[in-house]
């Protein structure tokens, strides 16, 4: 279909629902276009061609889109939506375009002027190029060039004379290899002097001069003859002696010694303070704890003349003497007949148990006490520990939870299955868990 041009057709094919047979009613059609609302059609209304089919002419409007819905609908009919792209232009459309100022008449006009050019103006320029003079590149009839090189030169009849040549026959390079031979003539005759005077450097007289060495100094001095011993070398000579302790010794030497001696010495004390040494044992030896003596504070302040006075041997009998009666006297009158006590008490105890054994039966008759399991847990149903075997057995009872979600709530049983021992009961808040504990009454 296409984009935004009127007389257009679209049709759809409807069937009836009830029986699926062609569809000959009346039928409606909606547009949507876009992906925008559906809305009614504004064209004429669908005509049935025969067999279920009907056509329908769209609006101009209704094709101005690039995705265009037609759904055509029928009372008691099943619905049937066609969908389009539009394009345009199509194959017809460029009919007009070819035929335009820019179509196949136009294109022929340029052809016709390039065909000319080829027949004449072209072939009259290449027969022309089969015979280049220098005139025809240059005016003056010279082939220059600022850049570049050329390759290669079969023959040259003539040439004038250039100035900037250089080759072996040049004037200036004959100049320039006679300037550089004299040079090299002047370093030989240097160079062989220096070789004359360099065998002579092996012994050289300087003469008597004071001279100041800024740099630094390298190598070594094979050795010094002559010259007189200064008072200043006298003098470090004999301080050398007083060190080394004679004339002449090595210091080298004499310090070695001196370092031994001290090294022996360092050994000695660190054998001493090694663990177990003489002086580690000292150590060792010197006690840690505080003192105690008869003018220690800490003794004087325990050892009162009142506490030493109680442990007299005149005073300990008559303190043990005293303990005596009491326990003789005042404990045995505080404790009384243990054995009678004890026995009415177990005699009270045993009249309590036996009727706490007679409740017991009787609560165990109007209370029976058990726990969900897992399996069914829910808000109307719990699995149990219930022993009981026969259905029905707790229906009509009340149920109330000791323990978990359910603590304190209290519900009506309405069955309970023997095998499965699950109580079904009115629903509850929340669904028990496993472990609940609960009380039936």
């Amino acid at each position: 279909m296409k984009k935004n041009v009127a007389s257009q057709s679209i049709g759809a094919e409807m069937i009836t629902a009830a029986d699926g047979t062609a569809f000959t009613g009346t039928v409606t059609v909606l547009i949507t276009i876009d992906n925008g609302t559906q809305s009614a059609s504004g064209g004429t209304a669908p005509a049935h061609e025969g067999n279920g089919y009907h056509s329908y002419t769209p609006t101009q409007a209704e094709t101005n889109g690039d995705h265009i819905a037609f759904t055509f609908t029928g009372t008691g009919a099943v619905p049937a939506t066609v969908q389009v792209f539009t394009s345009f232009p199509q194959t017809v459309d460029n009919n007009v375009l070819a035929a335009g100022a820019t179509g196949f008449a136009a294109i022929d006009t340029v052809v016709d002027a390039i065909l000319v050019d080829t027949g004449t103006t072209i072939p009259a320029s290449i027969t022309a190029l089969n015979d280049v003079a220098a005139t025809d590149i240059v005016s003056a009839g010279a082939i220059t060039t600022s850049s570049g090189a050329v390759s290669t030169v079969t023959t040259c009849t003539t040439t004038t004379t250039n100035t900037d040549m250089r080759g072996t026959d040049s004037a200036a390079t004959a100049a320039n290899l006679a300037t550089v031979d004299t040079n090299v003539d002047s370093i030989l005759v240097d160079t062989a002097e220096i070789g004359t005077a360099g065998a002579g450097l092996t012994n050289i007289n300087l003469p008597n001069q004071t001279m100041d060495i800024t740099g630094n100094l390298s190598g070594s001095v094979g050795s010094v003859t002559g010259g007189a011993t200064s008072a200043a070398q006298t003098t470090a000579q004999n301080d050398l002696d007083i060190i080394t302790g004679a004339s002449g010794v090595n210091l080298l030497t004499a310090t070695q010694a001196s370092i031994d001696a001290i090294e022996a010495d360092t050994n000695e004390l660190q054998t001493d303070w090694a663990n177990g040494g003489r002086l580690d044992l000292l150590l060792d030896a010197i006690p840690t704890t505080a003192m105690r003596g008869t003018d220690s504070a800490a003794l004087a302040s325990v050892c009162t003349e009142t506490r030493l006075a109680e442990l007299d041997a005149a005073n300990l009998p008559a303190d043990l003497d005293a303990v005596l009666v009491d326990t003789g006297t005042t404990i045995p009158a505080l404790i009384g007949t243990p054995a009678a006590d004890v026995s009415a008490d177990i005699a009270a105890v045993k009249v309590d148990t036996a009727a706490t054994l007679v409740d017991t039966v009787i609560l165990t008759s109007v209370f029976k006490v058990g726990a969900a399991v897992a399996g069914t847990l829910s808000t109307t149903q719990m699995s149990t520990n219930l022993t009981e075997a026969t259905d029905d057995h707790y229906n009509g009872r009340l149920i109330t939870w000791t323990s978990g979600v359910l603590l304190e709530q209290q519900t009506d049983i309405t069955d309970y299955t023997g095998a499965t021992k699950v109580l079904t009961f009115t629903t509850t808040t929340d669904a028990p868990s496993s472990t609940d504990t609960f009380v039936i009454t």
